[in-house]
């Protein structure tokens, strides 16, 4: 598996990839929410662009994983746990860890974290952050081996992906101290 940190070139290559990935991850099951694609892809663009961070792990040209990472200072509704304890202006945010349905469980989502918090500048950035659905038990769990521990939580409202009701979700932000 090759780990690449995307730039344009690469982007544009794997981009309907990652955007069917983040939709077969978050936009079916049980708790499938509406995503509008056009929101997402310039949620990409900025993270890749301007703001922020894209690592892939391709196998044999087909993206088996995405971590998209922010600094915190871009992220809105902070947790006052989080804004009140941490430096926001130094912590990095991934906001996004997905890993393809046949790829979990073999390593992929701790060598997206690993190589990512490796290459994050610990000259500016002292801590990161991770927000997880409290049910997702293996990615939980997969946070905590490599370190983070729990700091805060929220509850979200999200529109089913019908557009027909909503759900909540009750999401738990975990820290890990770089330096």
């Amino acid at each position: 598996m090759q780990l690449l940190f995307c730039k344009n070139n690469i982007l544009e290559k794997y981009k309907n990839q990652i955007i069917d990935l983040y939709f077969n991850t978050f936009g079916t099951g049980s708790f499938a929410q509406y995503i509008d694609k056009s929101e997402l892809e310039k949620y990409i663009e900025a993270i890749t662009h301007r703001k922020g961070w894209l690592l892939l792990a391709v196998d044999n040209d087909i993206v088996a994983g995405v971590l998209m990472a922010h600094r915190l200072s871009e992220e809105k509704n902070i947790p006052s746990e989080i804004s009140e304890n941490f430096s926001v202006k130094y912590c990095v945010y991934i906001s996004e860890l997905i890993v393809a349905e046949n790829a979990r469980g073999k390593g992929c989502g701790k060598q997206l974290i690993e190589t990512f918090l490796e290459n994050i500048d610990k000259n500016i950035y002292y801590d990161a952050l991770i927000r997880v659905w409290n049910e997702n038990l293996p990615a939980l769990r997969l946070y905590e081996k490599t370190g983070f521990s729990a700091v805060a939580s929220i509850t979200q409202s999200k529109l089913r992906a019908d557009m027909q009701s909503t759900f909540t979700m009750n999401k738990i932000y975990l820290h890990k101290k770089l330096i």
